[in-house]
């Protein structure tokens, strides 16, 4: 019998058979065969880890809602300020061990959501989230947390009762903060003439960052990738692949696509999922009115 160099490694121990070690060519394809399975399996894991992060954020949602009712029931049926506001209407930016942060609509949910859960979402990058003050966390003190969540301004302290449909109304969803991974933010809160740098927690309008007008076009700062000039098409990506995740006045979850972003304005008001209420700006929808009351 004659034997081949292959059938030998190098450093097989003496004594050993062909079966008993792996040589260099069998290494080899399973070095291959690995690598292929690894090529297979990486669109799956990408995709079930992709659906695991849909769904905690759709669960950070369902929490907080719950932590706005409860601020309402305290606070006569009312919505808590889409954000604290220096007197020339610009976010106030708050200090805390030397870190900036704002005091939003989450600020006041610390006390009314269970301390594990994250008001953002695990698919948000850094630069998205807005670091938030957030009071008395169960057995924690004020901390600063991110936060990817954006209420819609104009229901800024609103009283929940007097929405005509909570179901059909958006009230958060998710958000990018200054533009962030090219987002859709048009005006920019400015202090000085500079950039103040927190923004993401509002839902604005185009023209407008509190209340909308007969010639407002988009909402601001949904986190829909790659959409600053307003090409709000249907292949815009968001966080959840071409959706991202919202929260209705009802506590109904929905998924919000990028070309919702458009608003339908008939008879000189905006329709659908961004309605709003007359009450808080009633000149906008007087017969004719073509001006919404003064923007901060």
């Amino acid at each position: 019998m004659i034997l081949s160099t292959e059938d030998f490694a190098p450093d097989a121990p003496e004594g050993a058979s062909r079966s008993e070690y792996i040589n260099r060519k069998d290494l080899k394809w399973i070095i291959i065969i690995l690598v292929v399975l690894g090529l297979l399996l990486t669109p799956v894991y990408l995709t079930m880890r992709s659906q695991q992060q849909k769904q905690a954020c759709a669960g950070n949602l369902g929490q907080i809602y719950k932590g706005l009712f409860l601020y309402s029931q305290l606070n006569d049926d009312r919505l808590p300020p889409v954000y604290e506001m220096e007197p020339d209407g610009t976010p106030r930016v708050q200090e805390l061990d030397g870190k900036g942060s704002v005091i939003s609509w989450a600020s006041h949910l610390g006390s009314h959501i269970p301390d594990r859960v994250k008001m953002s979402c695990p698919a948000s990058s850094a630069d998205e989230n807005v670091p938030t003050l957030v009071y008395g966390r169960p057995g924690r003190q004020d901390a600063i947390e991110p936060v990817s969540y954006g209420m819609v301004a104009s229901l800024s302290s609103m009283p929940i009762g007097d929405l005509a449909d909570p179901n059909g109304t958006l009230l958060i969803t998710e958000s990018s903060n200054s533009g962030a991974q090219g987002s859709y933010n048009p005006l920019p809160f400015r202090k000085d003439g500079k950039v103040v740098p927190f923004d993401g927690m509002v839902i604005g309008w185009n023209n407008s960052n509190s209340f909308p007008n007969a010639q407002t076009e988009f909402m601001t700062r949904l986190a829909f990738r790659n959409t600053s000039q307003g090409n709000f098409g249907a292949q815009a990506l968001g966080r959840h692949n071409l959706v991202n995740n919202a929260i209705m006045a009802d506590g109904s979850l929905r998924l919000l696509t990028a070309p919702e972003a458009k608003v339908k304005i008939q008879r000189g008001r905006p329709s659908g999922i961004w309605n709003v209420e007359a009450t808080f700006y009633p000149l906008f929808y007087e017969e004719g009115a073509a001006e919404a009351a003064p923007a901060p």
